[in-house]
C-alpha cells in the first residue's frame, strides 16, 4: 500500500511491528485487554504486507507444533534440542493430517494422538514395538521410532495452500551427549589431578583443555544424533506434504532430501 502525501514512510524493527500490529487489533477491537488475532485478519495483514500465502501456512504449521525463535543457552554450547523440517503441501490439509498419522502410527511405530491440525506420535515401549524397533535398527530405518516424542503440524489459510512441519523432539539424546561428555571431561581432571599430585601444580593449568574435552565430545556425539534424526524428518515431512500415492508408509519415506534445520 503505498503512502500517502502526508504519511511518513519509514522501516520499524520487526519486533516493533508485531507489537503495532497487537496494539492495532486491540483498538479496533474496542478493548484494549483483547490479546488475540483471527486467523482470517492475520491472513489480510500479510497480504497487505505482500507476504505468500504459503509462508502464513508454514508459520502456522510451526507455530501448531510449538517451534519458537529462542534459543537456550545449552543449545548454543552442545546443540538443538529438536530437529524441524517444513514443507508445503501438493495435498488439501485434511489430507496431509490424515497421512501424518498414518506415518507415524504404521511407518513409525509411534503412539499417536492429537487433535485437529496437531499430530503427536511418542516412542511407544511395549515389548512388540521393541522388537519392531529392533528389527528396523539392524536395517537403518530406526531413527525416528526412537525419538521420544515427534510433531507433525499442518496449517492452511484461506485459499487452500497447506503447509506441514515435523518437529522431532531429541531433548534427551542430547541429555545422554551431555553425560558422555562430561564422564570423558572429569576422567581428564582426574587425570590431571593425579598427575600434579605426582609432578606439581603446574600440571593443573592443563584442567581447561579437559573441559573442553568434554565440550566437544558431547558437542560431536549430539551432531552425529541429529544428523541422523534430520533425514528421517525430511522424509516424512516430504511424504506428509507429498500424498504419496499408492505407497505404503515405508516406501513414502525411501525419499532422500536433507534439508531439515535445528529448531530455534
Amino acid at each position: 500500500m503505498a503512502a500517502s502525501r502526508d504519511q511518513v514512510d519509514y522501516q520499524l524493527e520487526l519486533s516493533a511491528a508485531q507489537e503495532i500490529l497487537r496494539r492495532a487489533v486491540r483498538l479496533d477491537q474496542g478493548d484494549p485487554a483483547v490479546e488475540g488475532l483471527s486467523l482470517q485478519a492475520l491472513e489480510a495483514a500479510a497480504s497487505d504486507l505482500g507476504v505468500h500465502p504459503s509462508a502464513v501456512a508454514m508459520a502456522l504449521a510451526e507455530a501448531a507444533t510449538g517451534v519458537t525463535g529462542r534459543r537456550r543457552p545449552l543449545e548454543r554450547v552442545v546443540g538443538p534440542r529438536a530437529v524441524v523440517s517444513v514443507r508445503v503441501c501438493t495435498v488439501p490439509a485434511a489430507d496431509a493430517v490424515r497421512l501424518a498419522r498414518t506415518l507415524l502410527e504404521r511407518g513409525h511405530l509411534l503412539r499417536v494422538t492429537g487433535s485437529g491440525a496437531l499430530v503427536v506420535g511418542r516412542r511407544r515401549r511395549d515389548p512388540a514395538a521393541k522388537a519392531r524397533r529392533a528389527l528396523r535398527s539392524m536395517r537403518g530405518a530406526a531413527a525416528l521410532s526412537k525419538v521420544q516424542e515427534v510433531r507433525a503440524g499442518v496449517g492452511s489459510v484461506a485459499d487452500g495452500t497447506a503447509a506441514v512441519c515435523v518437529h522431532a523432539d531429541v531433548s534427551d539424546r542430547r541429555t545422554g551427549a551431555v553425560i558422555t561428555g562430561s564422564l570423558f571431561g572429569a576422567l581428564g581432571l582426574l587425570g590431571i589431578g593425579v598427575g600434579a599430585a605426582a609432578v606439581g601444580p603446574l600440571v593443573l593449568l592443563l584442567a581447561p583443555a579437559a573441559l573442553g574435552t568434554g565440550v566437544a565430545v558431547a558437542r560431536q556425539a549430539h551432531r552425529d544424533t541429529v544428523r541422523r534424526i534430520a533425514t528421517a524428518v525430511d522424509e516424512a515431512a516430504d511424504a506428509m506434504a507429498g500424498g504419496v500415492a499408492g505407497a505404503s508408509p515405508l516406501a513414502a519415506l525411501g525419499r532422500r532430501r536433507p534439508r531439515s534445520r535445528a529448531a530455534r
